[in-house]
């Protein structure tokens, strides 16, 4: 129906151009702060990236757009590792490899 009544309106059943979208939130510049915001600090979580980047440029943002831009930059976010490994001890002395079981000594 949609269609006989473009036709009978416009003459043509060709699909009408797109009506746009939203608008992205940075430009390109600023894209380029949130790329040097994670150089800089690749430990900090989205959120206080969102924080870092309205105190530099003014505009906030939420976590989950910060996210869009670190993905849509192709950046990795590595967390530094703050502990050593620590091996848990679990009471026994040592284990035979073949039974599996304590071995008293």
């Amino acid at each position: 129906m949609n269609l006989l009544k473009r036709y009978r309106t416009d003459e043509t059943v060709e699909p009408r151009r797109h009506g746009g979208g939203q608008v992205a939130k940075l430009n390109r510049e600023q894209e380029a702060v949130v790329g040097t915001l994670v150089e800089e600090n690749n430990d900090a979580i989205l959120v206080e990236l969102c924080e870092q980047l309205e105190q530099r440029i003014g505009v906030r943002i939420s976590r989950a757009t910060m996210g869009r831009y670190v993905q849509k930059l192709k950046l990795t976010r590595k967390k530094k590792l703050c502990t050593q490994r620590r091996e848990k001890l679990n009471g026994y002395r040592s284990c035979d490899s073949s039974t599996g079981m304590k071995s008293i000594k």
